[in-house]
């Protein structure tokens, strides 16, 4: 075959593919070049005493078939072999044109020599069936060493899969040692500290209940109309004030972030009220479109976010008491919270799924598919890696903040649940529904730490932002006249006697 250089100007021809060399004729020929081709010729014809063979389909010599196929030839693409180093090259000098300047049909000498030296180089003077022995010994050999390099692949891969499988398995390990340190640090703290304490300051059923954020106060929202506030001194709950105001059930409420002294209340009497506890009274009414059934304060204490029995969310400003904007949704809300950082606002909704908006533009972000049944409740983990939703399927789901992945799911309640809450180093995760227990899950694995026994379905629970000390509120009834609510509140935690 030929390969051309453009840029040394030299036409170099591979005497193991020369069958196929193209030569042409009718040019004028430089006697000089033809006396030294004949001489080379001449020379090496007693090196080589074989059997000269003429070179079979060489193109015809006439001018117009020369010029056709010679451009044929050289714009064929795929003729472009390699120049194999043990084949000897003839070198011809091209033309201003780009074209052989020597294009004469070459000589029998010259074309039993090419053959020649093509049965030797190329097929190392073999006959057909050594040949054929040769390429099988090859084939065998390639085989074996195919062989063996696939044995020491196959023995390094298992090898890798074990050294990887037994780091997962010592990583595992240590986790899976120290969370059963701490699962059994816990359960023996409980042990010892599983008393129930019992406070009563309704006279109807407690619907919320919400510790200040430096663990001091505890407040109550009742169906009473009245928010009942209580002092913590050790293992003592006093019952500091009661404030009044609102004209229809407190159904929920919430602390501020950062000031302890704050408290927020959504009532069914389609208002908002914030109470400041140094004054004892309300310091700010707020009125909404409908009657108000869930609250929540942003973290980073600027808006309050209240949600009504119509699927209305409305955004407070909580310094100035306006309302910023309202957001009205075409499904069932059942409960909001921003997150941590208040960049995100969550929603709860009537499908199953956790509705994740960016605040304060509230531009839809995601929508994840928690659960088969209703959403009721979300809360987020005080560290700021997990938040978790209970269902009315009786689960319990914990994701990843970050990752907005499913964790795993907690099963051991048997009735939709209603409310959860985070211990304060997020280890706990407490979470109650009609079921007559208040669970106790370990967050990392899902282990049961313990279990609080009730007389009636728990309508709300909440941990204390310091110590493992857990307020909650049932729908009891009065010992002497069952049908009347209790109006109690409790908290579980204390050490026993």
């Amino acid at each position: 075959m030929i390969r051309l250089h453009e840029d040394d100007k030299q036409h170099y021809v591979t005497t193991a593919h020369v069958s196929q060399l193209k030569m042409y004729q009718n040019h004028e020929d430089d006697s000089e070049e033809v006396e030294e081709q004949d001489d080379i010729v001449r020379k090496t014809e007693s090196k080589t005493k074989k059997k000269r063979m003429k070179i079979e389909n060489l193109p015809n010599t006439e001018e117009s078939k020369n010029e056709k196929e010679e451009n044929e030839f050289l714009n064929d693409k795929d003729y472009q072999p390699e120049i194999k180093k043990s084949t000897q090259k003839i070198e011809v000098e091209l033309g201003s044109s780009g074209r052989p300047r020597r294009r004469r049909q070459p000589s029998g000498y010259l074309r039993d020599y090419i053959t020649d030296l093509m049965n030797e180089d190329v097929y190392g003077g073999r006959s057909s069936e050594d040949k054929a022995d040769l390429a099988e010994k090859k084939t065998r050999e390639g085989d074996r060493k195919a062989g063996e390099r696939e044995e020491v692949l196959s023995v390094l891969r298992f090898n890798s899969r074990l050294i990887i499988s037994l780091y997962y398995f010592t990583m595992n390990f240590e986790f899976v040692k120290m969370y059963a340190e701490q699962i059994k640090q816990l359960q023996t703290h409980f042990k010892s500290n599983n008393k129930s304490k019992e406070y009563v300051g309704h006279t109807a059923k407690v619907h919320s209940v919400g510790w200040s954020c430096d663990g001091k106060r505890l407040a109550s929202g009742s169906y009473d109309k009245s928010v009942s506030i209580y002092t913590l001194d050790k293992e003592l709950l006093n019952k500091e004030t009661t404030f009044k105001g609102h004209q229809g059930s407190v159904d929920q409420l919430c602390w501020h972030k950062t000031h302890a002294d704050l408290l927020s209340t959504a009532s069914g009497d389609k208002s908002v009220r914030i109470w400041d506890i140094r004054v004892q009274k309300c310091v700010a009414t707020i009125n909404t479109k409908g009657e108000n059934i869930n609250i929540t304060w942003a973290p980073d204490g600027d808006t309050i976010a209240v949600g009504n029995k119509e699927d209305l969310v409305t955004f407070i400003d909580a310094r100035t008491h306006k309302i910023k904007s309202e957001e009205q949704y075409n499904f069932e809300v059942n409960e909001i919270s921003w997150n941590n950082t208040s960049e995100f606002f969550f929603l709860t909704n009537g499908q199953g799924c956790i509705h994740i908006l960016s605040y304060p533009d509230l531009e839809l972000q995601h929508v994840l598919k928690a659960h088969p049944a209703t959403c009721i409740c979300i809360e987020f983990d005080p560290t700021g890696k997990y938040f978790a939703t209970g269902s009315a399927d009786a689960l319990v789901s914990l994701w990843d903040v970050d990752e907005l992945a499913c964790l795993r799911v907690f099963t051991r309640m048997d009735w939709p649940v209603r409310t959860i809450s985070f211990s304060h180093d997020g280890q706990l995760l407490a979470s109650a529904s009609e079921d007559l227990i208040i669970d106790i899950a370990f967050v990392e694995s899902g282990d049961k730490i313990s279990d609080i026994s009730v007389d009636a379905a728990t309508f709300t629970v909440a941990w204390h932002p310091s110590r493992y000390l857990l307020a909650y509120a049932c729908d009891d009834k009065d010992t002497y006249d069952r049908k009347r609510d209790a109006g109690n509140l409790k908290v579980w935690g204390f050490q026993s006697d």
